[in-house]
């Protein structure tokens, strides 16, 4: 069986690579030639590049099955040249991208707790689903699936922008200076692997964005072929509307729960006082 062929898009020092190296032949891309060099003496046996994504790369036409961004394209100066080059290069028969970004809500919450977060971490722009869809899709791409996640994280984060930490670096490390062991203690508890938990609240406080899409062919398809266009389009409300219906029943399911309920009533006595 022909492995498929996967592009970590800003691969950093390697966060991604033991899941995605899983799932077929791996290449890694940075922008940092610091970044890239680490790699390449750590993992001798994958191919890493020092490349900026929104100029043209040395890839051929068509020539990834799966391209991910992880936490990525928040960070690019230019996300109509990025998209256009994952466009060329990404195979539009079978070809998937996978997006990950930050959720508007928590960025929103971050930014009014640590003003100066955006200059920390390097953001260069808080989107709302609908623009990140809408973006990504005027550049050749069928939304498949949409995820909220890492609602832990988005704890964790809040917390320490509470009590007054500032993060260091665009991989998201803080300026710690001495810990108490209040900090530390709720640090354990934020970080706590309580997966029930994380996946009860992420629909609606999750901290990131899960998009997948596939390459549609639209751009190369000629006149005669607009039928098999019409079908796309049709099967693509189809699937939106699906999962729309999912994400309604679990909803309905998260409101039924004891914390929800304990967490309404907090906001009614955040209001009295």
């Amino acid at each position: 069986m022909k492995k498929i062929k996967i592009l970590d898009v800003g691969c950093g020092i390697g966060q991604n690579l033991d899941l995605l190296s899983q799932k077929g032949i791996y290449y890694g891309i940075d922008i940092s030639s610091k970044n890239v060099k680490y790699n390449q003496n750590k993992f001798p046996q994958h191919k890493f590049t020092t490349t900026d994504i929104t100029k043209k790369t040395k890839f051929k036409n068509n020539f990834f099955d799966q391209i991910f961004c992880l936490d990525v394209l928040e960070h690019v100066d230019n996300l109509d040249d990025a998209l256009s080059e994952i466009y060329r290069i990404i195979n539009k028969t079978t070809g998937k991208l996978i997006v990950e970004v930050p959720s508007f809500f928590s960025e929103s919450i971050f930014i009014k707790l640590n003003p100066k977060y955006n200059d920390q971490v390097g953001h260069k722009r808080n989107l709302s689903e609908k623009e990140w869809i809408k973006k990504i899709k005027k550049h050749g791409f069928f939304l498949r699936q949409k995820k909220y996640k890492k609602f832990n994280d988005f704890l964790y984060l809040s917390y320490k922008f509470f009590r007054g930490k500032k993060i260091i670096n665009q991989m998201g490390e803080f300026d710690e200076g001495i810990m108490s062991k209040e900090d530390k203690l709720n640090s354990d508890i934020w970080l706590s692997n309580n997966q029930l938990t994380d996946n009860l609240y992420s629909s609606l406080y999750g901290k990131s964005l899960m998009l997948t899409f596939i390459a549609k062919p639209c751009k190369l398809i000629k006149p005669k072929y607009t039928i098999k266009v019409i079908e796309n389009i049709t099967s693509e409300n189809q699937f939106l509307k699906e999962e729309n219906k999912k994400i309604k029943n679990e909803l309905i399911q998260i409101q039924k729960t004891n914390l929800y309920k304990i967490y309404q009533q907090y906001k009614k006595i955040k209001k009295i006082f």
